[in-house]
């Protein structure tokens, strides 16, 4: 499996020296969008789509975590900015039992959970929170999973249904997590956004009421904004939590995200003072935005991978020589030309070098026509033909996947490979 790399472009404009502008095809929500740009400390970010909810627990998309998780959430432990070291967050504290399987974390006190016109809360961040967050993502059988039934995809594909044996609320500033087995990537995993925590008491007044399903839209977390609206498609607006733990992480009043599908009207909204910052743009949409001097672009590697994945249940894919000859076939250069504008990197591990696991010194398959139709022949898979599946979305690992898919077709058929794309 060969695995191609890009680099996470954002566009963004300084906050502070952008105004938006008025115009008549606005529509009544840009307007208004444009109307709060103008008031004291408010971004606008032009976001990519609509969440599928608020739920950060249920979901695995960027998009869903960019709208519940990092706004209205804090985890237990989180990652620092730009890297993969993680930092305390509601836990100040954690010691580790010298077997590895045991953590007990030391809680911060005094958090307070943002206050919203569906819930004011009667107490402080605690133990209980911690316990209801994890039992509900670790046990099928819990008492709210009952009430309001959700699948808990990163929980459950990272193991921690299996590896979590026992959570112990020691007392209301003190949690133990007891593991079946030593689990190097534990408190990483802990620090992702399906893991955020939240409110045990909030969570109970769901269940009597009948609405346990609300904490899926109408969300309550301890984060730096308070979710104040959404219409599809359209806005979703947060306030400024007045009583967040980390007052001096939070610079404005008012979070507006404009969901926008299109990256060339995200980039255009930037451009023109209608957003103040944009994330996932097309590669080919980079280089007219710095030419146009209205935005500044910022880039980074990223944490993307995009790749190619073989079925090896499929008869003639088992063959590790027949996937040798289909990876020696990509002409990978010329995908990161086209599909990717120049602005990626080809992949030689199954993570990015921005991982602490990257290994520098595995080289990547060569690019060798000749001897891939050699491997090709000597596996006797001289007919071989291939149903390739082609996402229908754009990703920041994979902005262009038809245009991709159509070149592996292209360059898979010149060592006579039949490919259908589908």
């Amino acid at each position: 499996m060969q695995k191609s790399l890009f680099k996470l472009t954002m566009l963004a404009t300084v906050i502070l020296g952008i105004s938006a502008c008025s115009g008549d095809n606005k529509t009544t929500d840009e307007s208004a969008a444009s109307s709060d740009a103008k008031a004291a400390k408010t971004l606008l970010y032009c976001s990519e789509g609509s969440p599928a909810g608020f739920d950060p627990a249920q979901y695995t998309a960027g998009t869903d975590f960019d709208a519940s998780a990092f706004p209205i959430y804090n985890g237990l432990v989180e990652f620092k900015r730009d890297g993969t070291e993680i930092q305390p967050a509601l836990a100040e504290s954690w010691d580790i039992s010298e077997d590895g399987k045991t953590y007990t974390f030391n809680l911060r006190k005094g958090v307070k959970y943002g206050k919203t016109d569906y819930f004011t809360p009667t107490r402080d961040f605690n133990a209980d929170d911690i316990v209801f967050t994890l039992e509900r993502i670790t046990n099928p059988e819990f008492e709210f999973n009952k009430a309001y039934p959700a699948e808990f995809p990163y929980s459950v594909g990272m193991g921690l249904p299996d590896i979590i044996s026992n959570i112990e609320k020691v007392d209301d500033n003190t949690v133990k997590i007891t593991l079946s087995e030593t689990n190097a990537p534990f408190l990483q995993n802990l620090a992702m956004p399906f893991a955020y925590i939240d409110s045990a008491e909030y969570a109970e007044k769901l269940m009597a009421s009948g609405n346990a399903a609300d904490i899926n839209t109408k969300p309550v977390g301890t984060g730096p904004f308070v979710f104040t609206s959404y219409q599809k498609d359209a806005q979703i607006r947060y306030t400024k939590n007045p009583d967040y733990w980390n007052k001096d992480d939070i610079h404005i009043d008012n979070l507006v995200f404009v969901i926008t599908k299109d990256s060339a009207v995200r980039a255009q909204k930037v451009q023109a003072g209608e957003c103040h910052v944009s994330a996932y743009p097309k590669p080919a949409e980079i280089d007219s935005v710095k030419k146009s001097g209205k935005a500044t672009v910022l880039d980074q590697p990223g944490f993307n991978v995009g790749y190619v994945g073989y079925n090896v249940e499929k008869p003639k894919l088992s063959d590790l020589k027949v996937r040798q000859a289909l990876d020696m076939a990509i002409n990978k250069d010329a995908i990161i030309n086209a599909v990717y504008q120049s602005e990626g990197l080809k992949a030689t591990n199954p993570m990015p070098p921005t991982q602490w696991g990257y290994d520098k010194s595995i080289k990547d398959a060569p690019y060798d026509v000749e001897k891939a139709k050699s491997l090709i022949k000597e596996a006797g898979a001289d007919k071989l033909a291939i149903n390739l599946w082609y996402m229908p979305v754009q990703r920041p690992y994979n902005p262009n996947a038809k245009l991709m898919a159509e070149m592996l077709q292209a360059d898979w058929a010149k060592i006579g490979v039949d490919t259908k794309r589908r």
